[in-house]
């Protein structure tokens, strides 16, 4: 008993939280990830998706129209995002990024493909972007933007992506798009290693008094 009770001290000293293994991410509709919880793809955790959407003079896309691909170390988003004149339309997708315990997210390049306006048709992709630090604002319309360490870096952010196109006197699309995580390995603080040596130390000593016991 004795014994249980110093390792699971250890475990507190460490800092170690127990959280349900989450699953592989796979192809699907955002909605079925929006059911599913949370995913993984390397050292990183995806969960608590969301979706809102509006339009005018057409349909809204729906969060079963859209499909989420892995990609890389991140998620690639594709639907049908179309507009003609006097059409408009608007997907605000948002989700959590968790870095596994030693890994530190540091960078993230937003990247749309097959997008297209014409006669004054008009895209853009707004991204707020939250951590540890202040939220990161950006604005894309077309190609991609990186957002890099020097404004992120913490083990968990969330990411709000709105896409938003006008057709105005013309037509504007968007096929996909895509966000590209970086991580790296963070060095334990040399507090956090003291009291790891220390617990180490204790629990040792503890079992060889045990032994030393037994014995006599």
């Amino acid at each position: 008993m004795v014994v249980r009770k110093l390792i699971l001290s250890l475990a507190l000293v460490l800092g170690t939280s127990c959280v349900a293994m989450a699953s592989d991410c796979t192809a699907g509709s955002l909605a079925a990830y929006m059911a599913g919880g949370s995913c993984t793809i390397g050292n990183l955790t995806f969960s608590n998706f969301s979706y809102s959407s509006s339009s005018t003079a057409t349909s809204a896309i729906s969060a079963s129209d859209i499909t989420v691909d892995p990609n890389g170390l991140g998620l690639l988003f594709e639907a049908p995002w179309l507009v003609g004149a006097g059409q408009s339309l608007e997907s605000d997708i948002g989700y959590t990024v968790t870095a596994d315990v030693g890994s530190s997210i540091v960078s993230l390049v937003a990247t749309m493909f097959g997008y297209g306006t014409y006669a004054g048709g008009t895209l853009s992709l707004v991204g707020n972007l939250t951590s540890s630090g202040d939220p990161t604002a950006f604005a894309m319309g077309g190609g991609l933007v990186t957002i890099s360490d020097s404004s992120l870096s913490a083990t968990s952010a969330t990411l709000l992506e709105q896409i938003i196109l006008s057709g105005h006197n013309g037509q504007s699309s968007l096929s996909y798009f895509t966000g590209q995580w970086g991580t790296a390995t963070v060095t334990p603080e040399p507090g956090s290693l003291f009291l790891l040596g220390s617990g180490l130390v204790g629990l040792g000593g503890y079992l060889r008094r045990r032994r030393s016991v037994g014995r006599q």
